[in-house]
């Protein structure tokens, strides 16, 4: 669930965004005996996963801001020094994902989250989803890929 402290424009537009009907999530055969059998998804740590280049890229892109509003020297330099300092330590915080995809059949996908021998791209009913995210304090929310749009309207 959204926290109700301040959420950034641009960020609660992205998650204000209408998901698909159904959401897959590319895994092993091994992975799906795991579901089946526990009734469960596991999160995985972002800095474990086998590309955590969106959550670097995040990181990367806030410094970035953080160094052009400092340039600024008004009142926000001041923030954005003690946010700067906040974001040390981020690189190894405890922040887990699990991932879905809109679409249920892409090479990508299945090179990147199947097994060598096979792997199987599971959908799940996306009200579903929601529903048991927002109960254990989870956000479901969508990637944003393109730079352009991830820069847009930063501050």
């Amino acid at each position: 669930m959204v926290s109700t402290t301040w959420t950034p424009p641009k960020f609660a537009e992205v998650l204000a965004l209408t998901p698909p009907e159904t959401l897959y999530h590319y895994t092993s055969q091994s992975g799906l005996l795991g579901i089946v059998e526990t009734n469960e998804l596991w999160a995985t740590k972002l800095q474990y996963m086998n590309d955590d280049l969106e959550f670097r890229i995040a990181l990367s892109m806030a410094r970035e801001q953080l160094e052009a509003i400092k340039e600024h020297g008004n009142a926000a330099s001041i923030a954005a020094y003690a946010l700067q300092n906040s974001l040390a330590g981020l690189d190894d915080i405890n922040i887990f994902s699990v991932c879905f995809c809109e679409t249920g059949d892409l090479l990508s996908q299945w090179r990147g989250y199947s097994a060598s021998g096979g792997g199987f791209s599971i959908g799940f009913d996306t009200n579903v989803l929601i529903d048991a995210v927002h109960s254990d304090n989870f956000i479901l929310g969508k990637c944003i890929y393109d730079t352009d749009v991830q820069k847009k309207d930063c501050y």
